[in-house]
């Protein structure tokens, strides 16, 4: 009996393929071509037939392309698993239900109802719903943008580009609406803010991006919701021009079809195809990422035009419009304009953002750059750390074994003695770089408690190598009142401790002070407490030795990083100290830096800060 293992998740694309047979892969176009049939007679109907059939055929045809489209939808809410995803699907659902129920209301009013007018105000109850369910159902989508700041960009682009295209549904929809002043007028004011909900939604979907083989669900959805987008507009534009319009026109009601027979082949897709990569007929969607151009900024030529330069001009463009025109009135001026504000706003937001984001990749280029270099000094530094000491085992065991008869025995303990020192020392070495990782798992399980600042660096001065002071006495100027405590960890904080003193030693002339100090602070502010601080200790070491420069700062806490002037010096070391440092002090949720302006005999202070226990 076999086995066979799902990922979480991940859907079992095999066994839709098992049920859905007909609709796997190029045969999956036979479900759009099967609605254009289906669509083409009708659009000769509404063309040709007189009014009184063209309604009741237009309301059929929507409420059978909302049937398949809510029947769709309800399989895949059940079929997807439990999680976002399945709630977007029903949400999706729940909102064509309600137009499927509006649009079967229609159908009683044009066929049984002699007064329309009451039970067209029931349908419209119905018909408002389903824009704000969609839009909350859709906006759950998977999206590819996580970052806080790419998320922000998103949304200043959807509105700049909505509110232009607001602007002019205000203008030419929403105005003339109040201005006509009747009561129905109203409920069509509704229609447009629910389809900009539609229009905003899809922009920001558009620009925040999707996976791969989630893109032609997207291209269905946003099919759907700009076909009835424009199926509103024309309407509601139409309804104003036209005396006595009626509705049943074929440039306007196929589009509402086109919507709901689009929303059904999204579910429809998503449930045969599932998560597998883009197939042959939607190839050209590989190509096509709105949310990566969006990304570029204004280095982008027609991202630039389309998010700055075109909004700007509808907006000044309607302001001319009003300032010419005689008829306008004060509050349709004053909303143009007051929107022309808010994007000029939103324009110098994204601006920014995009230059801060151009800005600090400029700077990580730089520091990756720099850091590979320094990495490059590191590998032929361990190179030289590694070769000396094997090297010199070599010799020595080389010696021993062709002399090893005229050697005396003092001798030959001697040399087997520095031997086994140089084998030491090699595999301090080597365990110093191979515990990196080891140490990186086990830094997630460190388990604070209450720890005495003054008792730890008492123990951390007896962990230093006494070698390190061989060259001069040093004085270490030790002011840590005595029943200071943290929230850390003994050990590891001992082991900071540790290092950086050591540091301090190694990089400084014989005869130069280490001082160490530790006071009581006020924590960082934290967002949502109403601006109160929670107390912190900050613990700063400081030593008199040849400083460390500036541009290099932002490189020292990282992994196997010395600075090229210490590679070519006789000091030792392997990068990884101030890299431990700064990973258990993260972990004790702490912070360290290090300030330092690279001049000789000035020195570096390193500070810590690390939370009291409550």
């Amino acid at each position: 009996m076999g086995i066979t293992t799902i990922e979480a998740g991940k859907r079992d694309t095999t066994s839709h393929r098992t049920a859905w047979p007909l609709l796997y892969q190029r045969r999956f176009w036979l479900l759009p071509t099967a609605m254009l049939v289906f669509l083409l007679p009708m659009v000769l109907v509404l063309a040709f037939a007189p009014l009184a059939i063209r309604e009741p055929i237009s309301g059929l045809g929507q409420f059978l392309g909302m049937l398949v489209a809510v029947c769709s939808t309800v399989v895949v809410g059940r079929r997807t698993p439990h999680g976002q995803l399945r709630q977007a699907w029903r949400l999706i659902a729940l909102a064509l239900l309600a137009y499927l129920i509006a649009s079967g209301i229609i159908i009683y009013i044009a066929i049984a109802t002699p007064t329309p007018t009451a039970t067209a105000s029931v349908a419209d109850a119905f018909f408002l719903p389903f824009y704000p369910l969609l839009a909350w159902g859709v906006i759950r989508l998977p999206t590819t943008i996580s970052q806080g700041t790419e998320r922000v960009r998103s949304l200043l682009d959807a509105g700049i580009i909505v509110i232009a295209l607001l602007s002019i549904g205000l203008v030419f929809l929403i105005a003339p609406r109040f201005q006509s002043g009747t009561t129905v007028d109203f409920v069509f004011i509704a229609y447009p803010i629910g389809d900009f909900i539609l229009l905003l939604v899809l922009v920001i979907l558009l620009l925040r991006g999707t996976q791969d083989s989630f893109r032609p669900v997207l291209f269905w959805l946003a099919l759907g919701m700009l076909s009835f987008i424009y199926a509103d507009s024309a309407f509601n534009f139409l309804d104003l021009t036209v005396p006595n319009y009626g509705g049943g026109t074929p440039l306007v009601d196929p589009f509402w079809i086109i919507g709901g027979f689009s929303f059904a082949l999204a579910a429809l897709y998503s449930l045969v195809h599932g998560n597998e990569p883009l197939g042959p007929g939607w190839k050209w969607l590989g190509g096509f990422n709105v949310a990566r151009n969006a990304r570029l900024g204004s280095t982008n030529t027609l991202n630039t035009i389309v998010l700055l330069y075109a909004p700007v001009c509808i907006l000044f463009g309607l302001l001319a419009v009003q300032v010419l025109e005689p008829q306008t009135r004060a509050p349709v001026f004053l909303a143009v304009l007051a929107m022309t504000f808010i994007e000029i706003v939103l324009i110098i937001t994204r601006q920014i953002l995009t230059a801060r984001d151009l800005v600090n990749a400029q700077i990580a280029i730089e520091q990756a750059r720099q850091l590979d270099d320094l990495k490059d000094q590191f590998i032929t530094s361990v190179n030289h750390e590694l070769r000396t000491p094997i090297m010199t085992m070599q010799g020595y065991i080389d010696i021993l074994d062709e002399m090893h008869e005229d050697i005396a025995q003092t001798k030959r303990s001697e040399m087997l003695g520095r031997a086994r020192r140089a084998n030491t020392a090699l595999v301090t070495l080597i365990q110093s770089i191979l515990d990196t990782r080891r140490i990186d798992q086990e830094v997630q399980g460190i388990i604070l408690e209450p720890v005495n600042v003054y008792e730890t660096v008492m123990g951390a001065l007896e962990m230093i190598d006494p070698r390190e002071g061989a060259h001069g006495e040093r004085n270490f100027i030790l002011q840590v009142p005595r029943d200071l405590t943290v929230l850390s960890e003994t050990v590891r904080l001992q082991q900071v401790f540790s290092n950086i003193i050591a540091n301090g030693v190694k990089y400084s002339q014989p005869g130069t002070d280490i001082q160490m100090t530790a006071r009581l602070v006020a924590g960082d502010r934290r967002l949502f407490s109403g601006g109160s601080t929670s107390p912190q200790v900050e613990i700063a070491f400081r030593d008199f030795g040849l400083g460390i420069p500036p541009e290099q700062i932002p490189l020292l806490f990282h992994r196997f990083v010395r600075l090229p002037r210490d590679l070519a010096s006789r000091v030792r070391g392997t990068g990884l100290g101030l890299y431990l440092c700064r990973l258990f002090i993260e972990a004790m949720n702490g912070k360290i830096w290090v300030d330092s302006q690279g001049i000789a005999g000035e020195g570096s202070t390193f500070f810590i800060r690390l939370p009291v226990p409550q």
